[in-house]
């Protein structure tokens, strides 16, 4: 999860106020996840979330849960803050390194794609955000 357009943020409203974003983003994650989930802060403006025992799809709806409450949270005054999210699962045959580099393309893709989205599989209509408030459960 990558907050969008952090930087302009800091250099907006000065790095006190960055802070505080950032504890108010940490503060919506832990209250929309479960004890047994964990929720690291891996640099700058980028979080990862653990969600203990989770598949793909409900791995997708609170990622698309945690993008909304975000979204409309008004954390800034003359703004919204927003984030975007790369969602992956992990697989018995996966190294750490290939789970986080599948959720970090994912994430990638949600920022090109326009940010403010959710994006949890490898095809292009497997998307969430704010134009698309509910996530496609169809299989293919």
């Amino acid at each position: 999860l990558d907050i969008d357009h952090f930087k302009s943020v800091n250099d907006e409203f000065g790095h006190d106020v960055g802070d505080r974003v950032l504890c108010q983003v940490a503060a919506v994650l832990k209250s929309r996840t479960r004890e047994t989930d964990i929720i690291f802060r891996t640099g700058g403006e980028e979080f990862l979330v653990v969600l203990d025992g989770a598949d793909l799809v409900k791995g997708a709806k609170i990622a698309e849960e945690l993008r909304a409450l975000i979204a409309g949270a008004r954390l800034l005054k003359k703004r919204p803050v927003t984030v975007s999210v790369g969602v992956s699962q992990w697989r018995e045959s996966d190294e750490v390194r290939e789970w986080l580099k599948r959720a970090d393309q994912r994430l990638y893709r949600a920022k090109v794609g326009g940010r403010n989205k959710v994006v949890w599989e490898d095809l292009p209509d497997f998307q969430a955000g704010p134009s698309s408030p509910k996530i496609r459960m169809e299989s293919r």
